[in-house]
Order: C-alpha cells, then structure tokens, then sequence
C-alpha cells in the first residue's frame, strides 16, 4: 500500500507539473493509470476525469442523477431502486419537460442539478439533445444513455430489471452474509 501523500507528474499535452493527492491504494492501482498516461492512451481532462471517479467510486460518495421526460416512472424508480440498494452515494431524480414535470408536480431539472452530479443517466437520446440545447457541451462528458423506452409503469418488474442489467450493483453486501 502507498501511503497518503501528495505525488506530482509531468502532462504530456502542455508540460506542467500536475500535483494528485494520493490515497491509500494499491500500488499496482497507480501503475496501471502511470502507464496509462506514460503510453498517451488518453487524453489529460480524460485521465484527471476518471482518476477522480475512481477515486469517488472507491470512497463510495459518487452524486448520481437520473434524468427522464417526466420524473415520474423511469427515474423516479432508479432513484429508489439505487438508493435504497447502495447508501454509499447520492442519488437524485428529475424530469427535462417543464410541460410534463409541472403536470405531474415532480422535480423539474437544472443546472444546478448537472453540475452536482458526478454521472448523469438519461433514458433516451433525445434527454441528451435536450440537455445539449440547453446547456451546450458543458455536461456531455457525464452523460450516459440507458436506452430505455417510456413503456413502463413506476418500479414495474421489467423496468427495474432492465436498470440492473445496465447498471449492476457492484459492492453490494451479501444479503445472508453467514450462509
């Protein structure tokens, strides 16, 4: 194990000395993303981007957003069903039509709520280009497409079996940890 400390690396792109806060981890977890920066694999804002979410992820305190038309069925149930689930991060839900969420007297999103989130989870690609409209580019690279139709009623069975497949839960505890 490395010990907490600060380490420093030269970017490929610009050559700066950037400075990482370095937390106890495994030594073969530092290797792995050096090399991955060394070999120029990805670009500098693609490497701090996924350094910090794995860091997150492995603090487990990840902001987690799922976005729909209406925030009445599709993200409404995989806010519950995540939270519920996994009380290591935060999630939240809305809707992206003002029309639909003010009929529904649910969570309208803003732009306050894209730039809280550290992953955001749309159900359709027209979530994405609505967001695009609205805000330009600036929250794309947090975007992820589940790709589920508005076929579903709130937490029917095939809805959230759908979410789990796209989204498995990962650090699940067992639910009968002595069996």
């Amino acid at each position: 194990m490395i010990t907490s400390g600060l380490i420093s690396y030269l970017t490929l792109s610009n050559l700066k000395v950037c400075h990482f806060l370095v937390l106890p981890l495994s030594l073969r977890f530092y290797r792995v993303l050096f090399n991955e920066l060394a070999g120029a694999r990805i670009d500098e804002r693609c490497f701090r981007r996924r350094y910090f979410l794995t860091l997150l992820s492995l603090r487990g305190c990840m902001n987690i957003l799922f976005l729909c038309t209406a925030n009445i069925q599709r993200s409404k149930t995989a806010e519950e069903l995540f939270g519920a689930a996994d009380k290591s991060n935060t999630y939240r839900s809305a809707g992206l039509s003002k029309k639909y969420v003010q009929k529904a007297g649910s969570t309208l999103c803003t732009e306050e709520m894209l730039e809280w989130a550290d992953e955001i989870y749309v159900f359709e690609q027209m979530h994405i280009e609505r967001i695009r409209e609205y805000t330009g580019d600036t929250y794309l690279h947090k975007i992820a497409n589940l790709a589920i139709a508005d076929n579903y009623q709130y937490f029917q069975r095939e809805l959230v079996l759908q979410l789990l497949e796209r989204l498995p839960l990962k650090h699940m505890p067992p639910v009968y940890p002595n069996i």
